[in-house]
């Protein structure tokens, strides 16, 4: 069904410009036009002939191309004489090539003196070198060129080349006439939510910096997440491309399945995710650093400089500017500094960036000495935020300033603060900060400039901060201020932190507020044992909106999708596992809805897999089990991976499981092997070693540990050592920790306290809880002090063994570490 009038005309003169484009080319006959331009006979013989329906928009793109006709003018008179002219010019987004790569947040290059004329885009990127994320990432477009939605998130460490991954990856798609719509405006969150519905085919919806998307506040996230998924599963609306880039931390965030009694913040975006995440490393291997060093020798001067001037093959890092803006923070004047220490410890504990001039200003003085702080000159804030903002190599620069023209009330902030700058940290620091400063607590400063000046919705996030590093008094505070904005949102998640349902329900259920599904489920199961059934409905129907399918009926057969209302009957079972809902999809024949619960539910423990398995072997049928094996052998799906590879272990076969697992190990899912080798362990121990190697081999930490282990309890000493050496290279503390006491039994005392000392350094929070919880009883001075190092590092909730502190300080510690009076 057409946008418009269609136009004959248009269509014949569309044709005539292809055949006389073809007749002016060096192809002999028509056959040859195929071969290259990989088209159907028909397909090329129908957009050349008059009595055929009019070829699709993919077809003229790529024979304009192969033609070297001019693409655009002919998918102009494409779209006239299909009638799409006027919904062509509404539709989100913009043709790719009339992107700026620089608009979509690549990072610009290092500067070297560039050719006369050089100006944004392009020009200023260096060559690109492809690395082998590039060809998973090249498959996914593939996909997408033949007519299925499609979606890639590359996750890697700041400037590890991710979003220039993307861009590269797009280009096929330009002569194509592919869109591209970046959402950002007013936010990131607010434009996809208001705009996803109108994404149309052939569209790249880009989602650079992927948590601004998947983890935004109120639960605004997961309706993203449901909606793209949403969009990825309709054939009706595809093709589409979505792609994506996210730090590490945030992608386990994302994708971890938590422990049944903790909450679920993320299983829409777990879903979205699964099987659609590619690795970026931080680093070139051998085979990029050799096609860099013909790239410079060749003449890019800007890998030519990186190159020269990196270090273990960082490249990328360089090239982005990432050691000057190290420099820059490690050698900031003391006013820069403290500045520059406010806004990476308020992005590493949550804050939403931007910041205003206000907050650095007062959250400054705490992070200098007494002799610093006197030696201040009247104009110190202007002269710091000069410095931190001068740019570094390819125009970055430690803060760079946003100016704002809303008002701080209009935008929900704490205060009533005039108009002004804003400042936000670039990334690479902000990455920095979180291994840098992960042990330390901000000092008084820091909160009291919070509480004057952030949003009520940082104050929650903050509160949250607080409470995990034992800050208990500052917490109060914090949620009271946050309370008293009147935000209902606020209001509402207050309410239930403090276990108030009925308010927090009512604002839910009204509309006032939006929260989380897990959130308004949990409220509702509470107001429906004090009666309160109405209000129980509607926040259970919130839920499902929201893309939370509701539980099962007793004996009836889930239906993904369907949009029934809640009954009482069904209520009293909310806790229904996804296994419970997948065993009932599998019994109707559902495999659409057993696939999504089962990749929903499955990082929740190795063990649930089996369930699993035994749901498909028994009532699969012979094309959905193949599918499922194909999904794991030729897309190397790595949730596939693991159900195929355990099917085959119940099933007897060894060896097709390990040989599975094992394309998992190189295929970058190290994980598949070693769980194969962990649910082993217990029966055959000599079967979970061969499954363990090719995950210790990848690299795996827990995999090389459990090696050393079984080494261990083998009597061979020898092999025990060199695995728990292995483990140590991948930062395992456990087998620091465990080696130090073989060398020490040795006698070997000097590498046994270097050892120990590095375990400790690690800081991980089972260690650092388990050592506190130890020494109260035989050095408690001592024991205070790693309880204090417990706390600043915000792990507080980590184990039940950590409300031990609560003995020492029963009313919370104060910023600085000292314990707080009753208050």
């Amino acid at each position: 069904m057409s946008d418009g009038v269609q136009d004959p005309a248009a269509l014949a003169e569309l044709r005539a410009r292809l055949r006389k484009g073809f007749a002016a080319s060096t192809f002999r006959t028509q056959h040859e036009l195929i071969r290259a331009a990989e088209l159907g006979r028909t397909t090329v013989s129908q957009a050349l002939s008059d009595s055929a329906p009019a070829p699709s928009p993919e077809t003229v793109g790529t024979l304009a191309k192969v033609l070297q006709l001019d693409v655009h003018a002919l998918l102009d008179l494409h779209a006239d004489a299909v009638g799409r002219k006027t919904a062509e010019r509404s539709r989100l987004g913009r043709p790719i090539n009339e992107w700026d790569p620089l608009d979509l947040e690549i990072h610009p290059a290092i500067d070297v003196p560039a050719a006369a004329g050089a100006g944004r885009g392009a020009a200023r990127l260096p060559a690109y070198v492809r690395r082998a994320h590039d060809e998973d990432l090249a498959a996914v477009v593939e996909r997408a060129v033949t007519g299925k939605s499609a979606m890639a998130v590359l996750v890697g460490s700041s400037s590890a080349g991710k979003t220039r991954a993307c861009w590269e990856a797009i280009q096929p798609l330009a002569p194509l006439g592919w869109r591209l719509w970046h959402p950002f405006d007013p936010t990131r969150a607010e434009a996809t939510l208001a705009g996803i519905a109108q994404v149309e085919a052939h569209t790249v919806v880009w989602l650079n910096e992927a948590q601004h998307y998947l983890g935004a506040g109120s639960g605004m996230g997961e309706r993203i997440a449901g909606a793209l998924y949403g969009l990825l599963t309709d054939p009706g609306r595809g093709p589409v491309l979505v792609l994506g880039t996210l730090w590490p931390e945030y992608a386990r965030a994302y994708t971890r399945r938590p422990d049944p009694q903790e909450p679920d913040p993320h299983p829409q975006a777990r879903t979205l995710l699964a099987g659609r995440r590619i690795n970026v490393p931080e680093t070139f291997d051998a085979a990029a650093l050799e096609s860099a060093r013909t790239l410079a020798s060749d003449g890019d001067r800007q890998i030519a400089q990186a190159l020269e001037r990196s270090e273990a093959g960082a490249v990328t890092q360089f090239l982005a500017g990432a050691p000057e803006l190290l420099h820059r923070y490690r050698t900031a004047s003391p006013a820069g500094h403290a500045v520059l220490l406010a806004a990476m410890d308020a992005r590493r504990l949550g804050a939403n960036l931007p910041l205003p001039t206000a907050f650095l200003e007062h959250a400054a003085p705490d992070y200098l000495t007494d002799t610093e702080y006197h030696a201040l000159a009247d104009d110190w804030l202007e002269r710091a935020l000069a410095e931190l903002t001068a740019t570094v190599h390819g125009n970055l620069a430690p803060l760079f300033h946003i100016r704002s023209d809303r008002t701080h009330e209009a935008r929900g902030r704490a205060t009533a603060s005039p108009p002004g700058l804003l400042y936000d940290l670039a990334d690479y620091l902000e990455q920095h900060a979180r291994a840098d400063r992960a042990r330390l607590c901000p000092p008084a400063s820091f909160w009291e400039a919070a509480l004057d000046h952030l949003f009520p919705s940082d104050l929650i996030i903050l509160a949250e901060a607080a409470l995990r590093r034992f800050r208990l008094r500052l917490v109060l505070r914090l949620l009271d201020k946050a309370a008293s904005s009147g935000d209902p949102d606020v209001l509402a998640y207050v309410a239930w932190l403090n276990d108030e349902w009925d308010t927090a329900g009512r604002l839910y259920a009204e509309g006032r507020a939006s929260g989380h599904p897990d959130t308004l489920i949990e409220i509702a199961g509470r107001l429906r044992q004090t009666g309160d059934w109405a209000t129980a409905e509607r926040l259970h129907q919130l839920a499902a909106d929201a893309g939370y399918p509701p539980p099962p009926r007793p004996g009836v057969g889930w239906q993904p999708g369907a949009a029934r209302p809640f009954q009482r009957a069904a209520h009293t079972d909310v806790g229904t596992s996804a296994f419970e809902r997948a065993h009932l999809a599998a019994e109707a024949g559902d495999w659409v809805g057993f696939e999504r619960l089962y990749r929903q539910d499955v990082d929740a423990s190795e063990f649930a897999i089996g369930g699993y398995a035994g749901l498909l072997t028994k009532s699969a049928d012979k094309d959905e089990l193949e599918r499922w094996h194909r999904l794991a052998t030729d897309d190397h799906d790595p949730q596939a991976m693991f159900l195929i590879a355990w099917m085959l272990e119940e099933a007897g076969d060894q060896e097709g499981a390990e040989r599975l697992a094992r394309q998992a190990a190189e295929a970058g899912h190290p994980g598949i092997a070693f769980q194969l080798g962990w649910a082993r362990q217990i029966n055959d121990r000599k079967g979970a070693d061969r499954a363990y190697l090719p995950a210790a081999h990848a690299g795996h930490s827990n995999a090389r540990y459990h090696l050393a282990m079984m080494r261990q309890s083998a009597g061979d000493r020898e092999g025990a050592e060199y695995w728990l050496r292995r483990a140590c290279e991948v930062g395992n503390y456990f087998a620091m920790r465990d080696l130090a006491s073989l060398r020490a039994a040795a006698g070997d005392l000097a590498e046994s306290k270097r050892l120990a000392q590095q375990a400790a350094d690690a800081g991980d929070p089972v260690v650092m809880i388990q050592a506190a919880a130890h020494m109260q009883w035989t050095n408690p001075d001592e024991a205070e002090h790693m309880w204090r190092q417990v706390a600043d590092a915000g792990h507080y909730l980590e184990l039940p063994l950590a409300r031990d502190m609560e003995h020492l300080w029963p009313h919370g510690l104060e910023p600085d570490g000292t314990p707080s009076a009753p208050w």
